[in-house]
């Protein structure tokens, strides 16, 4: 027996109903601004590419 129920704030288990209830505010909203967050999604992007390129190489 769960000692918090699916969804509670300590459960590691999401409630997969409240999700889809809320997907338009979680998921469709645009992301906020937030002021000095640098995400610098250039870097991030060329990141990405040499991690796929390394990966490319470990079956």
């Amino acid at each position: 027996m769960a000692a918090f129920p699916d969804g509670h704030f300590y459960s590691p288990v999401i409630d997969a109903k409240d999700l889809a209830k809320r997907r338009k505010v979680l998921w469709e909203s645009p992301s906020p601004e937030l002021p000095g967050v640098d995400f610098n999604a250039a870097g991030q992007r060329a990141l990405l590419q040499e991690l796929r390129e390394i990966g490319a190489e470990y079956p």
